[in-house]
């Protein structure tokens, strides 16, 4: 009888030890992020904490307030965070994990940047109109070739602040010489993507 009453006293006190665990907790600066952005979250454990290991989609920080930045390809949907606090490195007595869930969205910041490398039509007053949807650009000859790192291509035209997706383009070119129209389609694949696109190779 009284091994009896040892194992339900025992029993009740792990019980009450387990409930008497506190939850790491944190609250995020946004519900939604775009791939890219910047993760800020504010550790509001009551209980303090020497180390708090947080793990962001599967990326593991040992910080109090970290940051967090997603990669620009970071898949679309339910992202996780989760913080335990812990009382050194390895050990993680009286606490138990708290998590969030925060919702990623594609960011619109993909482009297609057109340049013409050699004149088409021979002549070296030819001109290119692009056309995107209800947008159109126009561009001259130029051999350099831009680059999607460069915030300032004066050698291209530019289409930017896309979604990703697959587009059509027309192309009309004109000179002293005569006339030409091309047509064609590309996609850019997720939210950060940079298709640089040779008029004269296509």
């Amino acid at each position: 009888m009284q091994k009896k009453q040892f194992l339900f006293t025992t029993l009740i006190i792990c019980l009450l030890l387990i409930s008497c665990k506190k939850n790491g907790e944190f609250i995020t600066d946004k519900t939604t992020y775009k791939q890219g952005e910047i993760i800020t979250v504010s550790n509001t454990t009551e209980k303090s904490s020497k180390f708090y290991k947080w793990d962001f989609g599967g990326v593991e920080i040992i910080e109090i307030n970290p940051t967090y930045t997603l990669p620009e390809n970071t898949p679309v949907g339910s992202f996780t965070i989760s913080i335990l606090p812990v009382n050194s490195l390895n050990t993680t007595d009286n606490w138990k994990k708290g998590s969030k869930t925060v919702d990623i969205v594609e960011a619109e910041e993909a482009k297609f940047l057109f340049y013409l490398s050699a004149p088409i039509l021979s002549a070296s007053d030819e001109i290119c109109v692009i056309t995107i949807g209800d947008v159109s650009k126009e561009v001259a000859v130029h051999e350099l070739a831009p680059n999607c790192e460069s915030k300032n291509n004066l050698n291209a035209v530019t289409f930017d602040h896309l979604k990703p997706g697959t587009y059509d383009y027309l192309i009309h070119g004109s000179s002293s010489s005569g006339e030409y129209t091309l047509t064609g389609k590309s996609t850019l694949t997720y939210g950060y993507d940079c298709q640089i696109i040779d008029i004269f190779k296509l």
